[in-house]
């Protein structure tokens, strides 16, 4: 499983929300309000506001950011060349498969291999990739 994938099943398994703070009345209490739950707390935290903001923003948050990275990484996807392509009729074609990035290649012979710069930016953000 990817980092990416199981920060997706935690966000998944978490209650439902949306979440809230309530300071009105029982102060740091994070309430979740949503079709699985009504006015239930969450937490109960000894922090400070900013902290349980983001922690309650955090269930609406991180999905969005995982289904933009997924986004991202939907559009560089990796195809292989087998020698079939514009490369290998200008002779830069070595017989060799290789993949290269499908979002990346912009002139049918100019190819960025897979995987891409933008590729590699996430999966080194996520702690992932070629070690």
């Amino acid at each position: 499983m990817s980092e990416l994938d199981a920060i997706k099943a935690r966000a998944e398994a978490a209650t439902e929300g949306p979440w809230r703070v309530r300071t009105d009345y029982i102060p740091g209490v994070i309430e979740v309000e949503g079709p699985t739950a009504s006015n239930d707390y969450v937490a109960e935290l000894s922090a400070d506001k900013a902290d349980l903001e983001f922690i309650a923003h955090s269930r609406a948050d991180i999905p969005a950011l995982v289904a933009a990275v997924e986004a991202v990484l939907e559009l560089h996807k990796p195809i292989t060349d087998d020698g079939n392509s514009l490369r290998n009729w200008l002779g830069m074609y070595d017989g060799k498969p290789r993949d290269y990035c499908n979002e990346c290649e912009v002139d049918g012979y100019t190819a960025v291999p897979y995987p891409c710069p933008t590729v590699t930016a996430i999966q080194s953000a996520l702690g992932e990739g070629e070690k």
